[in-house]
């Protein structure tokens, strides 16, 4: 199944099981200014960001939600392609992700249920 996420806010809600599922967002990331940039996440199970097609941060594995796991890397001012893909085996479901820059911060409010 695929959709479109109209706002800030990703979600990992919109499932048809509790277990065994996966999910993978994709947008056009917009940087202000050429610079280092830090991705953060924290998943159960795994999870990876990626932008312009290099891993950024893996947080790979079955394992519960633990604290945050992060990567950077450097990206010029412009149009990058970011995709967050994470999955679930089994147990509690989560995906918290944010990024910040050199003048720029979010946080995407990325939750299951617990």
């Amino acid at each position: 199944r695929s959709g479109r996420v109209e706002s800030k806010l990703i979600s990992i809600r919109n499932r048809d099981r509790d277990d065994r599922f996966a999910f993978l967002f994709e947008a056009n990331l917009q940087t202000a200014v050429d610079g280092e940039y830090t991705f953060f996440v924290t998943s159960d199970d795994g999870s990876r960001i990626t932008v312009d097609g290099k891993t950024v941060v893996d947080n790979d594995g079955v394992h519960g939600e633990g604290e945050p796991v992060s990567g950077k890397v450097q990206l010029t001012k412009g149009s990058h392609k970011l995709r967050i893909a994470m999955f679930e085996l089994s147990g509690g479901e989560a995906l918290h992700a944010a990024w910040s820059g050199i003048r720029e911060r979010f946080r995407w409010r990325c939750t299951g249920f617990w």
